[in-house]
């Protein structure tokens, strides 16, 4: 919502609340393709004309699902604003790649599920695919930006390709390799953590060849 949502009714708050709710119930159960807007106002106790005035069509709603998904995550609590920071500012290289490995093990493990009906979505609606793509790049300027700062801070082997390493690492850190590793190896949200600290802490220390 935007910041001036304090003057909107608190009567149609309450109602957007329970359409976010409703579609997110559904769409993780159902999938994207099987869940339609009745079905969502429906489970909200809206009228449809009241659900396609606020979110015109199923992408539109999908994708605020997704976002509100995440944004949870990140505002849950201090813990992941305290990872990020320390991921590119404590004072050893174990320290910032643990706190990376965390932040993204816990926004994943939180957001996975949405993210799997995203990736349904995303063939077939343009709207899903650029906020897919948009997602993998931020992740990806993340990795460089992490890295950037432990080359800067001298905190890695000279011979490190930090190049390499970053589009590497952002490419593990990404929600796709989370939903593999979760779906086919059927790693918790903690072996997923543990597997990209080791996993980057030997990318960080081994010689490049």
């Amino acid at each position: 919502m935007a910041a001036d949502d304090k003057r909107v009714d608190p009567r149609i708050r309450r109602t957007e609340r329970a359409v976010l709710t409703a579609a997110k119930e559904l769409f993780e159960r159902q999938g994207y393709a099987a869940t339609t807007m009745a079905q969502i106002a429906q489970r909200a106790d809206c009228a449809q004309r009241t659900l396609f005035l606020r979110f015109s069509t199923k992408a539109d709603l999908l994708k605020r699902v997704v976002d509100d998904t995440f944004r949870g995550s990140v505002e849950a609590g201090p813990d992941f604003t305290t990872r990020q920071t320390q991921a590119l500012t404590a004072a050893t290289l174990d320290q910032r790649l643990r706190a990376f490995a965390e932040g993204v093990a816990d926004a994943h493990a939180r957001t996975g599920p949405m993210f799997a009906v995203a990736r349904e979505a995303e063939a077939s609606e343009p709207l899903i695919a650029a906020a897919f793509d948009a997602a993998r790049r931020d992740t990806l300027a993340n990795s460089h930006r992490m890295w950037r700062h432990l080359a800067e801070d001298g905190l890695l082997p000279p011979d490190v390709d930090i190049e390499w390493v970053a589009n590497t690492t952002g490419l593990l850190a990404s929600a796709d390799t989370f939903l593999l590793l979760s779906t086919t190896i059927g790693w918790t949200r903690d072996e997923v953590a543990a597997w990209l600290h080791r996993t980057w802490t030997h990318f960080a220390t081994t010689p490049s060849t």
